[in-house]
């Protein structure tokens, strides 16, 4: 396990804690707030939340940290058993303004999706995600790999010397992440150089009279040409995928909102607030299963994971439906066979955009 992947799930969790609360620092008692400057009449400010008293201890900014991470609030712990069991009556209650004692949707989602590529982190025992001994790296891909590299560094110092100049809009979140990234590059680069990934000049010569031979899969030249590398190169292309795939997560809400739309396009009072509140309490889910699924894959319980796979998403589904639009079973039922779809559209084009974005 990296300690990049802890230091961004740690990230996760202050910027989690930053969305559902804005600006609650705290701040010395005194005449005025030290944040908003109004007047104080108590314990904490009226206007803005702040606490009346600052702390300039080091005990204290690591506890803001834990607390950044783990008071993902009570709510958090409140939020993830009816996520669980009754995830339509916490988008419903949701949606109906009960807020207070549940964690945002936006805010759940983005801790679960560096949640999971934490895990994924964990689970691959610090060797690449997506690479074996057998991948087929031609000349060309190790030439692109170093001088991302080279790109990853670059980054990385520029980000360091703006940090310490206090330049630009970085923090240290886009470091870490700049560090990860680098990490990662850096290790392919050094199985290759190891032997691991070498590959003998036949095969170099099978590679090139393949490129001499592509495929048409759509008439879409750029995507041709991603499902080409993909095609040729898996182990690369899921390397890519998985590497990538977090970052871009929040593709999946446009994705996704059109097709909810349209299951209930003639059905009054259900606007497309409500169903950006249940996709992302949705994916949310299937972050946390997924990384359920690793865990298991891990522990060598693949058919358990499995199973989990084909049987849970869809009774999730269904019950998630039912309470958040106050379904009947059978409305519920196949509204569900149909988000089903929706869901495996959703992942094709969410895996070819990635795909595209790993080409640039």
């Amino acid at each position: 396990m990296d300690v990049e992947a802890a230091g961004a799930l740690a990230t996760a969790g202050l910027i989690a804690h930053e969305i559902e609360a804005e600006s609650k620092l705290e701040g010395d008692r005194g005449h005025a707030c030290a944040n908003c400057h109004t007047a104080l009449n108590g314990d904490f400010c009226h206007h803005c939340g702040q606490s009346a008293h600052i702390h300039h201890s080091l005990s204290h900014l690591v506890e803001e940290v834990l607390h950044g991470i783990w008071h993902f609030d009570a709510k958090g712990w409140r939020t993830i058993p009816v996520l669980l069991l009754k995830p339509g009556q916490l988008t419903r209650r949701y949606i109906d303004g009960q807020r207070m004692r549940y964690l945002s949707p936006l805010a759940l989602f983005l801790f679960m999706i560096f949640f999971m590529f934490f895990v994924f982190s964990w689970t691959n025992n610090g060797e690449l995600i997506g690479i074996t001994q057998e991948a087929n790296i031609s000349t060309m891909d190790r030439i692109e790999i170093e001088k991302e590299r080279e790109q990853k560094k670059a980054k990385v110092s520029s980000i360091e010397a703006a940090l310490k100049n206090k330049e630009g809009d970085w923090d240290k979140s886009d470091l870490i992440e700049a560090k990860v990234e680098l990490k990662i590059v850096e290790k392919i680069l050094a199985i290759f150089e190891a032997g691991t990934l070498e590959k003998d000049t036949s095969a170099q010569a099978s590679m090139g009279a393949k490129m001499n031979d592509k495929k048409t899969y759509t008439s879409v030249q750029l995507i041709d040409l991603a499902i080409y590398h993909a095609t040729q190169n898996p182990d690369l292309a899921i390397y890519k995928i998985k590497n990538t795939a977090y970052k871009f997560s929040f593709m999946l809400l446009p994705i996704t909102l059109p097709f909810i739309w349209l299951m209930f396009a003639w059905r009054r009072g259900v606007a497309m607030y409500d169903h950006a509140i249940f996709s992302l309490y949705s994916m949310s889910f299937m972050s946390l299963l997924f990384s359920l699924l690793a865990i298991l894959a891990r522990l060598d319980l693949g058919e358990l994971a499995v199973a989990l796979f084909l049987c849970v998403p869809p009774v999730h589904m269904f019950n998630q439906l039912r309470g958040t639009y106050q379904l009947s079973n059978g409305s519920a039922a196949w509204r569900t066979m149909a988000l089903l779809g929706v869901t495996s559209t959703a992942f094709v084009l969410f895996i070819l955009f990635v795909l595209l974005m790993g080409l640039k």
